[in-house]
């Protein structure tokens, strides 16, 4: 997952697909469940909250969490 991103203008990414896995060496699907938006001060200045979830891990086992995000911010 790329780490939170501010872009200038026209070059905010594709939202493309993050590669995970798990302790036991498996493959974990995730699912892209869309974006958030957020304007800013500024005209055209806004933020963009894209979330991705997998599927349910046991709230038993500490520091698994099911869901991810990743913040755009645009600045003119």
């Amino acid at each position: 997952m790329p780490a939170n991103t501010t872009v200038q203008c026209n070059s905010v990414p594709a939202v493309g697909t993050p590669v995970a896995s798990d302790n036991c060496g498996g493959t974990v699907n995730m699912t892209y469940n869309g974006q958030t938006k957020v304007n800013g001060a500024c005209t055209d200045s806004y933020t963009l909250t894209r979330k991705w979830t997998w599927p349910p891990m046991p709230a038993a086992i500490p520091g698994r969490r099911p869901s991810v995000f990743r913040l755009l911010t645009r600045k003119t």
